[in-house]
């Protein structure tokens, strides 16, 4: 996604709203050998899973110390493309440089709170959770029929997470959505990390791509919500590209609205 996004991105017109000087393209990171190593695995091995799971902590450790530097530099990391495996290594990043947990706020179809049974990239948030990256935790737009028993079971018990059902708000009218985000904006409290999964939009060219769910000039008001507040990074992730760009030009409106002073 990261080379179609910045086809049309970098692209953009300079003028009195769009600032080069806002941004600074920093890079790829480079999952070559791993995603090498991934070919080399025998898929009937039992502990298949359990080998994939240690290639997603390498990544992990990737992500962690690249993301280091950009809090280091006291900069803003906005992070495009690649799986929602990666928001555990954005966390553990804040952790790392700021010793401190971090709250999230999670736009998404999905809660990625599985098991911890080995990591992969429904369960980064369980991870961060149960290790004390993560203070509190709020999700915006998760759908009732996509989570298991087991993880509604798992919510009920804690106090420091909540959410708001798509069902629940698919009546609501655009300044009615507003207002249910800034109620989960304000159950953070401060500073917190804002993942936006593709998912979560419909129509839109991603992982598990839906016909039910945000639309795009929606995700922008909510962007537009969002980045007046105390946001320590934003990451866009399960986006596929596409050849007529139509994602990577939705995802550029989402980076301009969110550097956007």
């Amino acid at each position: 996604m990261w080379d179609n996004f910045l086809s049309v991105f970098l692209n953009m017109q300079e003028n009195n709203y769009n600032s080069a000087a806002d941004l600074v393209v920093l890079g790829e990171i480079d999952c070559v050998a791993e995603l090498n190593d991934v070919k080399t695995l025998d898929k009937n091995n039992k502990d298949y899973y359990l080998f994939l799971g240690n290639i997603v902590e390498t990544i992990d450790r990737k992500v962690e110390s690249t993301v280091s530097k950009v809090f280091e530099a006291d900069k803003i990391p906005i992070v495009i493309g690649g799986g929602h495996n990666n928001a555990y290594g954005l966390i553990k990043g804040f952790y790392s440089t700021f010793k401190t947990a971090l709250n999230i706020l999670n736009i998404d179809a999905h809660t990625d709170l599985r098991k911890t049974n080995y990591r992969h990239s429904g369960n980064g948030f369980s991870f961060a959770l149960e290790e004390g990256l993560i203070n509190r935790y709020f999700m915006f737009g998760i759908q009732k029929p996509y989570t298991p028993q087991y993880i509604y079971d798992y919510i009920a018990e804690r106090t420091n997470i909540e959410g708001v059902f798509l069902e629940d708000i698919l009546h609501y009218n655009p300044i009615e959505k507003l207002g249910k985000l800034k109620y989960g904006i304000n159950f953070l409290i401060e500073h917190f990390g804002v993942e936006i999964d593709c998912d979560s939009i419909e129509n839109f060219n991603s992982s598990a791509m839906t016909n039910s769910g945000f639309t795009i000039n929606e995700m922008r008001n909510f962007i537009n919500i969002l980045k007046k507040s105390a946001v320590r990074y934003i990451h866009f992730c399960e986006g596929v590209p596409t050849e007529n760009k139509l994602t990577a030009k939705a995802l550029s409106y989402f980076v301009a609205d969110f550097i956007r002073a």
